[in-house]
């Protein structure tokens, strides 16, 4: 793309870790690779949101292709 020129693709990222309150997001917007989310030790209790299980501490996690992560930081 060239600077200055509209583009749908232009300002979008294959990979977002977004902090909201307790809540840990990593997101993966690509179609074929996989991120890292890096599970903070915080001295708390951290749960993985859909499975409810916990990820080990100062571990990562592996975000596939077009799927999100949510971790609950107690």
């Amino acid at each position: 793309f060239k600077a200055g020129q509209e583009n749908l693709h232009a300002g979008k990222g294959d990979f977002y870790r977004l902090r909201y309150g307790p809540y840990l997001i990593g997101m993966n917007m690509s179609a074929d690779r996989t991120f890292e989310l890096e599970v903070p030790d915080h001295g708390g209790e951290v749960r993985e949101l859909v499975s409810g299980k916990p990820p080990a501490a100062g571990g990562t996690l592996k975000v596939g292709p077009r799927s999100t992560v949510v971790l609950h930081l107690k």
